[in-house]
């Protein structure tokens, strides 16, 4: 690949994102193309930066293309589909409203475990606890711990009758 120069406009846009950047890999790859404009070899800059030539290639080639250093920023990536639709969501919400009582568990509140092992029953496959309190939120609701309530003290009044 021939020598790779940044042109001034390129320089000023870099500089401009590299003061404002918070996303660690984009600066990373900003990083590096600054390094490979001031001339240092693609080899030195996979080795300090960690990653691998191909990888500085790559970042090279977009940048080239679109003539613009934002063309390095993270695109949306579409991962796994989520099991999670609005049949799942709502069967969820139903059973919320449900007593885990009522389903054979000795157990007053849904709890993320406990509800994670009822859908494993359900559907066959047992949601992250992540991925549930994810559709907990999303469905409204927040977690708070209990607190127990102690039954009133039965000698507070001889208590508070002696001290007095």
């Amino acid at each position: 690949m021939n020598q790779f120069r940044l042109t001034r406009r390129q320089r000023r846009e870099l500089q401009q994102t590299l003061a404002h950047c918070h996303d660690t890999r984009l600066y990373a790859r900003l990083l590096a193309l600054r390094q490979i404009d001031e001339g240092c070899s693609v080899g030195r800059v996979a080795r300090v930066l960690g990653v691998s030539r191909q990888s500085i290639y790559n970042w090279l080639r977009a940048c080239r293309e679109t003539g613009r250093v934002d063309a390095l920023k993270e695109r949306p990536r579409p991962g796994r589909p989520s099991l999670w639709g609005e049949r799942l969501g709502g069967r969820l919400e139903q059973l919320l409203h449900q007593s885990p009582q009522a389903h054979g568990y000795f157990a007053g509140d849904w709890t993320v475990p406990l509800l994670a092992e009822h859908l494993r029953h359900l559907w066959g496959q047992e949601p992250s606890s992540h991925t549930l309190r994810r559709q907990l939120h999303t469905l409204g609701y927040t977690w708070k711990r209990s607190r127990y309530a102690l039954e009133p003290d039965p000698q507070q009044e001889k208590k508070t009758a002696d001290s007095a």
